[in-house]
């Protein structure tokens, strides 16, 4: 009782680093990966398909360059969230180089 789930993403303490742009994967594995590949981002993950949430992107993220890497498969689902986003794109590198439903960054790197 009295329990309210508040969203966050995986990753989200490494928002004091206010210098580099944000990423956001789906999976928690992706992030921690793509981290060690591409370190220049800080890397967070939504921990799941349905998971991006926009009043929280909007609250956490605020003045941010982002860049949303959906999983093969959605980015029609978060490329709504990342039009309302302001300083947003939405890569769509795994829907080009990945057709198997699921794919993510992830497997592209390792």
């Amino acid at each position: 009782e009295g329990f309210v789930r508040q969203p966050c993403f995986f990753g989200e303490h490494l928002l004091t680093n206010t210098t580099l742009p944000v990423s956001i994967v789906e999976s928690e594995k992706t992030a921690l990966v793509a981290a060690h590949y591409l370190p220049g981002s800080i890397w967070l993950a939504t921990g799941g398909l349905s998971s991006l949430n926009i009043e929280h992107c909007r609250r956490v993220l605020r003045g941010r360059k982002l860049t949303l890497f959906p999983d093969a498969g959605a980015y029609d689902k978060w490329q709504p969230i990342a039009a309302q986003l302001p300083n947003c794109n939405i890569s769509r590198m795994i829907e080009y180089y990945h057709s198997l439903p699921g794919d993510d960054l992830a497997d592209m790197l390792v």
